[in-house]
C-alpha cells in the first residue's frame, strides 16, 4: 500500500474470504486503532466507525508490484516477485557497483519512498533470513535469528497459534526442541521453512525472465533538423522493428521515438496503440500526428544525429476481428481511434466498460479510455437472463422518469400507472428486486426532511472509488444526500404488450406518499 494518504480518516482494503468481507490491507492510521489484516469488516465497524474502506484490486496490486521489480533491474537482473508485497533482488557481484549492500539499500529505498511506498527490507545469505528480517527485523539494529517471532518463518496462520499456545514465540525456541517432536506435531513444513531460514536447505526462486528488448537504431553521418527527414527516417526504422516483432510474433502497444541531439540533448516522443500492432505504416502515421500535435516543434538546434525507435511491453498479436456482414477488418477503425489518442490524448477518446464494483443500475458501466487494455473485454459475466427473456433493460432513463401509480395495497406491484399523460393498465408483474445503498462502502444515509413529486429520485451512495463511473443520472452525485435507501423494482407489462421497468423508492411511512419512478424499457 502506498504510504501518504491524503483522506485523514483511517483506510482498509477490502476483500471476500470464507463469504466474509474482510480486510486486506491497511494504511497507518487504521493500523493505529488497533485493527488487524483478516479482521471481518463488521467488527472493523465497530471498533472504527469512521474507517474508511476500497475494494482490494489483486489484479492491480500485481500490475504495481511487477511494476517494481521492473525499477530494480537497475542494481540485479536476478529477480523474483513474492505476492503480495515482496520482490526479492539476488545482489551476489552487484553490491560492489553501487559502493556495497547498505549503500544500494538506502539507494533502493529512497527511491521507492519517494513515488510513496512504505518500504521494508533485509539483506542476509539466505533467502528465507532476508524474507524474516525484511517483515520481522528491527531496522534500526541487527536482530539475532533467535530473537525473531515465529510468524518470520513464514508460517501459517494455524501453525502459528499451534506453537503459540505450546508456549514457542522466538526462533530460538523452536531451535532448542527436538527436530521429531515438532514434525509429529507440526509436519515437516516447519522444518523446512526452519532451514531455509537458517540456510541448510535452499528454497525455490522463480526468476522472473528479463523482457527482450525491441528497438532499432540508426546513427547519421550528417545530423537533420527538418521534420519531413525525421519522418523518412522514422518510417525506415519502423519497418526494421516490424521484421523484428514479426519473428517473435508479437506486436507492441507503446513505441518511443528517441531522438539525440548533436549537443548530448535527448528529445523522448511516445505513442500509444488501441491494441497491439506491428504495422510500420500504422507506426508511422501515429508519430506523424504526435509531432504534428507539438507546441515547440522539434527543437532540433543543430541537429539529430541519433533515432532510436522502440517497443514497449510487447505482446502477442490477437485475431483480427470482422463486422457482421462480409469479415472486414476494423484495423481503419482502431487506427482512426489510435490517430485521435495521439493527437488529443489517450484519455480524450473514450468507451463504456462494465463495472463490475456496484449493482446500482447506474454504475452498471463506466468511462474508460479505449487505449486501456484492462478493459478490453467485458468479462464472463452475461446478462441475466430467464427463458430468453432479459431480467433488466438494455438502456436505462437518465433520470429516471416520475410516474403516477395505482396499486392494490402499498406492497403491491402497480395495476395502472401514468407516464407521459398516457395510461397504461399492468397485467403482468414481476418482483420486487430490491436494490439497496451499498452499505460496506460508507455511513448510512440520512432522510430529507422534505421533498416534492417531481424532484428526481434520490441517489442511492455511489462507490468512493468513483473514478470514470457515468454519472449522468442519479448515482455519483454527491453533493446532495440521499433520503430514500432502497428501491424496489418491478418488470411489468401492459395491456399492448410493452414491457417496463419501474420501481418505488424507499419503504411506506405515515403521511409520506410514495415516489414510483420508470428507469428502463424492455425491447
Amino acid at each position: 500500500m502506498r504510504g501518504p494518504h491524503p483522506p485523514a480518516s483511517p483506510l482498509a482494503l477490502i476483500a471476500k474470504r470464507d463469504n466474509t468481507l474482510r480486510l486486506e490491507a491497511l494504511d497507518a492510521a487504521a493500523l493505529a486503532l488497533g485493527l488487524e489484516i483478516g479482521l471481518p469488516l463488521a467488527a472493523a465497524r465497530a471498533r472504527a466507525p469512521e474507517l474508511t474502506v476500497r475494494d482490494a484490486d489483486p489484479v492491480a496490486d500485481q500490475a504495481v508490484l511487477a511494476a517494481i521489480g521492473e525499477a530494480c533491474r537497475r542494481y540485479t537482473p536476478a529477480l523474483s516477485l513474492d505476492p503480495p508485497n515482496g520482490v526479492h533482488l539476488d545482489l551476489t557481484g552487484a553490491a560492489p557497483l553501487f559502493g556495497g549492500e547498505s549503500a544500494l539499500i538506502v539507494d533502493l529505498a529512497a527511491r521507492l519512498q519517494r513515488q510513496g511506498f512504505t518500504v521494508r527490507t533485509g539483506v542476509a545469505d539466505t533467502l528465507g533470513l532476508a524474507w524474516a528480517l525484511a517483515r520481522y527485523g528491527d531496522p534500526s539494529r541487527p536482530v539475532a535469528v533467535e530473537a525473531l517471532p515465529v510468524a518470520a518463518l513464514g508460517l501459517d496462520a494455524d501453525s502459528v497459534g499451534v506453537l503459540h499456545r505450546l508456549g514457542l514465540r522466538r526462533v530460538g525456541q523452536i531451535l532448542a526442541m527436538p527436530r521429531p517432536a515438532l514434525a509429529r506435531r507440526l509436519g515437516e513444513g516447519l522444518l523446512h521453512r526452519l532451514d531455509e531460514t537458517l540456510g541448510f536447505r535452499g528454497a525455490a526462486v522463480a526468476l522472473v525472465p528479463e523482457p527482450e528488448p525491441f528497438y532499432v537504431q540508426h546513427r547519421l553521418a550528417e545530423p537533420i533538423a527538418l521534420e519531413h527527414q525525421v519522418l523518412r527516417l522514422v518510417a525506415w526504422l519502423a519497418e526494421q522493428l516490424a521484421e523484428r516483432l514479426d519473428r517473435r510474433r508479437v506486436g507492441g502497444r507503446t513505441f518511443a521515438l528517441e531522438l539525440f541531439r548533436v549537443d548530448g540533448v535527448r528529445k523522448r516522443l511516445l505513442v500509444q496503440a488501441g491494441r497491439p500492432l506491428r504495422d510500420p505504416r500504422r507506426i508511422t502515421a501515429l508519430f506523424v500526428e504526435r509531432l504534428a500535435g507539438l507546441n515547440e516543434g522539434l527543437e532540433a538546434d543543430f541537429g539529430f544525429d541519433l533515432l532510436r525507435l522502440s517497443a514497449d511491453g510487447a505482446e502477442p498479436l490477437g485475431a483480427g476481428t470482422g463486422d457482421l456482414l462480409g469479415g472486414v477488418d476494423d484495423g481503419d477503425l482502431v487506427a482512426l481511434i489510435d490517430r485521435l489518442s495521439v493527437r488529443h490524448g489517450p484519455a480524450a477518446v473514450r468507451r463504456l466498460a462494465p463495472d463490475a464494483q456496484s449493482r446500482i443500475p447506474e454504475q452498471a458501466v463506466k468511462s474508460v479510455a479505449l487505449t486501456d487494455k484492462a478493459a478490453d473485454a467485458w468479462g464472463e459475466e452475461t446478462p441475466a437472463v430467464y427463458n430468453g427473456v432479459l431480467l433488466r433493460p438494455a438502456t436505462l432513463f437518465a433520470p429516471p422518469q416520475p410516474i403516477e401509480v395505482i396499486a392494490g395495497v402499498p406492497e403491491d406491484p402497480p395495476e395502472r400507472f401514468s407516464w407521459r399523460r398516457l395510461s397504461h393498465r399492468v397485467v403482468r408483474a414481476e418482483g420486487p428486486e430490491r436494490i439497496a445503498w451499498e452499505w460496506w462502502r460508507g455511513k448510512e444515509p440520512e432522510r430529507a426532511a422534505a421533498e416534492d413529486d417531481r424532484t428526481p429520485p434520490a441517489a442511492l451512495p455511489p462507490s468512493p472509488a468513483n473514478d470514470g463511473r457515468l454519472t449522468d443520472g442519479l448515482l455519483g452525485s454527491p453533493q446532495s444526500a440521499p433520503d430514500r435507501a432502497f428501491r424496489d423494482y418491478y418488470r411489468v407489462e401492459d395491456d399492448q404488450g410493452r414491457r417496463f421497468w419501474v420501481f418505488r423508492e424507499g419503504a411506506f411511512a405515515p403521511g409520506v406518499r410514495p415516489r414510483w419512478f420508470l428507469h428502463g424499457l424492455f425491447p
